[in-house]
């Protein structure tokens, strides 16, 4: 192998070298820091629901406002995991209340987002449904409410 040849390998291995620190060196900041793979601010939040579930009195049954504000809020209803089921159907609206008269006269049967039916099997029921206004969770206060968990992504 000649002086020449001995170069020209020398220069491309230099060149390809630093090209590759280049790329790592400004793919570094490209990427943000996840937890347990998920992206900041992509991550779901959950709420259980059980026998001891704390509802309050609404309109048309037993309702709780899962984001805990009457403030319109945007986000995602992610799934809905039913671990224990019960003869009680479970309702979640995209609203901040069930009273028509405080939701400018829109109608409920709009605003429903999931229907968990009477007995519906255990199981994960996947949604990832957009609410505009809110969440709440509506049970029939007669027939209990089933044991489940349900998880949203709130867009403040």
């Amino acid at each position: 192998m000649n002086t020449a040849t001995k170069i020209s390998i020398g220069v491309t291995m230099g060149i390809i070298f630093a090209t590759a620190l280049m790329f790592f060196s400004f793919m570094n900041g490209q990427y943000q820091n996840v937890g347990a793979s998920v992206g900041v601010g992509n991550s779901y939040v959950s709420t259980s629901t059980d026998s001891t579930w704390d509802f309050a009195g609404g309109v048309i049954g037993n309702e709780k406002n899962l984001l805990g504000t009457t403030t319109t809020q945007q986000g995602i209803l992610g799934s809905i995991v039913i671990t224990t089921s019960t003869p009680a159907p479970l309702t979640i609206y995209d609203a901040t209340t069930t009273n028509i008269a405080l939701r400018n006269n829109v109608a409920t049967s709009t605003l429903v987002l999931a229907n968990m039916g009477v007995s519906v099997a255990a199981g994960t029921y996947t949604f990832d449904v957009r609410y505009k206004n809110g969440l709440i969770a509506v049970y029939s206060p007669s027939l209990g409410v089933a044991s489940s968990t349900i998880t949203f992504r709130n867009r403040e």
